[in-house]
């Protein structure tokens, strides 16, 4: 199936594969850089897999293992960067069962979550649909994925409990990350917008370049 998309959303993005704000920089010139204007989100080919996102099953009902090895590959393995793990959440992040339904998790303002879990060196394939970087729902605004952790403990690929979370809430979290990153390391130059765009979006643009789904985040 090939949908077509509509102009004025011209805008450069970055292929990533790995999630540091200094990976981006180390990494950009070895993947792939395009922008809408060139077409790239202006057609989408569905690669006739019949996966999940294919046939609209819900996220919910979803086996994310079928999406893994789009992701399983090391990343930024012996980058010289000064990781930040953890972050403040700037305001409250509210996790539902269902959308229109009440939040059956809240993380309030001011809890600091982890978002490097500490047995990882870097980001990798477990990191794939927790905190930041939940997949995309079907409805532009939503996300789902595994809640920030509190407790400091190990993440595995979509092992645990996973909710509907609004988009809007991980990219305020990504900025707050963001800045985490640079006080810890000066040397990082990545603009915000672009790290927040391309971590929160990660799973979509890798699932797009894949032909599995065309999210409507894009």
């Amino acid at each position: 199936m090939t949908r077509e998309r509509g102009p004025g959303q011209d805008r450069k993005w970055y292929f990533l594969i790995g999630l540091s704000l200094g990976a981006v920089a180390a990494v950009a010139t070895a993947l792939v850089l395009v922008n809408r204007g060139n077409g790239q989100w202006s057609h989408f080919a569905d690669n006739g897999k019949g996966e999940p996102y294919s046939r609209g099953t819900a996220l919910s009902d979803t086996d994310f293992q079928v999406y893994r090895p789009y992701f399983d590959m090391p990343v930024g393995e012996g980058a010289d960067y000064r990781w930040a793990r953890e972050v403040t959440l700037p305001g409250d992040i509210r996790y539902y069962a269902e959308k229109d339904g009440e939040p059956v998790l809240t993380l309030k303002k001011g809890t600091r979550v982890t978002v490097l879990p500490p047995d990882k060196a870097a980001f990798d394939v477990d990191t794939v649909g927790y905190g930041l970087m939940c997949w995309p729902d079907y409805e532009k605004g939503w996300r789902y994925g595994q809640p920030f952790r509190t407790d400091g403990g190990a993440v595995e690929y979509m092992a645990g409990p996973a909710y509907y979370v609004k988009t809007s809430d991980l990219e305020e979290t990504a900025k707050a990350y963001w800045r985490e990153v640079v006080n810890s390391d000066p040397s990082v130059t990545v603009p915000a917008g672009v790290y927040v765009e391309n971590t929160v979006e990660l799973i979509d643009q890798t699932l797009y370049a894949c032909g599995v789904f065309d999210s409507p985040e894009l």
